[in-house]
């Protein structure tokens, strides 16, 4: 292992290092040409490495965010009070909707009746066109 196997590895956790491995490793920089050269190309590639990763936004991104933030909140509160009123409206749909089932269940249950019919009319029609068809393939 040579002397500067060392300081390369000094080079890689440079901001790692305590006081005294600093001030060892800048003595040996000062002497070393190669180390010194090996320390330039890192931090060279350390600045290309970070500009690479960290970009500043683009011209106006703020303004655009600031306003999309401002909008949505402006259109919030309007759909939020028109929800809040359709919920109330439906809640009082539904409410009457339980005074008339209480009150008069044969409406209800003659609705039902009238549901059930529909759907077993509309099952037999098509099992019965299901059928034709399956019966025209054989």
């Amino acid at each position: 292992m040579s002397k500067c196997d060392r300081y390369e590895e000094m080079i890689a956790r440079f901001d790692d290092l305590n006081d005294e491995e600093r001030r060892e490793f800048k003595m040996h920089i000062s002497e070393c040409k190669s180390c010194r050269v090996l320390l330039k190309a890192m931090e060279k590639f350390e600045g290309v490495a970070m500009s690479h990763l960290i970009n500043s936004p683009k011209e106006g991104f703020t303004r655009r965010v600031m306003t999309s933030i401002y909008l949505s909140e402006a259109r919030g509160v309007f759909s939020f009070g028109l929800s809040y009123v359709l919920g109330l409206a439906l809640a009082g749909v539904m409410v009457l909707f339980g005074i008339i089932v209480l009150l008069r269940p044969e409406i209800f249950a003659n609705s039902l009746v009238w549901l059930n019919n529909l759907i077993n009319y509309t099952i037999s029609v098509n099992i019965e066109k299901y059928l034709s068809v399956l019966v025209s393939f054989t």
